[in-house]
């Protein structure tokens, strides 16, 4: 019999207050009060099924004020299984490197160094969501099988 898996969904964000390394804030929905709480500041996290999202109103916030405000975010299942932990080097060397700048871009994109493309994704594409992500310790992100966003019909397109 296969090990079920409990699943948590979470919010991650890269937390700034961290000036001497990066941290990034894990969070979880606490339905009795029906609202996002810190569970964990972590160098390293892994989520699956994650998606990413930034808040437009926040974005404009961000330009306008040229200050730095929460508005970006990663949703997605936190992995807490050893088992999938392997998978972070392999997300590291194959996977599509993701990053977001709010004065540069509207959504997460895949970073403009990115060259392979063999995934159905090319430098710049907007993302949607990815099967696996990666949050390393030196602030980058890396996702395996990731959706772009179509925006003439709106829709994500698979990889």
């Amino acid at each position: 019999m296969a090990k079920q898996e409990r699943q948590m969904r979470v919010k991650v964000f890269r937390n700034l207050h961290f000036t001497d390394r990066v941290m990034w804030s894990v969070q979880y929905y606490n339905t009795a009060s029906k609202t996002w709480l810190l569970m964990m500041h972590t160098p390293n996290v892994m989520l699956r099924n994650a998606e990413f999202k930034v808040s437009e109103a926040g974005r404009q916030r961000v330009v306008r004020t040229k200050r730095k405000v929460v508005h970006a975010f990663v949703v997605g299942d936190l992995v807490v299984d050893p088992y999938w932990f392997a998978t972070w080097q392999e997300l590291e060397t194959k996977g599509v490197p993701v990053t977001y700048n709010p004065y540069k871009y509207s959504q997460f994109v895949v970073a403009p160094s990115y060259r392979r493309g063999s995934v159905g994704v090319h430098a710049l594409d907007e993302l949607e969501s990815a099967d696996m992500v990666w949050m390393t310790n030196t602030g980058k992100l890396y996702a395996g099988v990731p959706q772009r966003i179509d925006r003439e019909w709106n829709l994500p397109l698979a990889g």
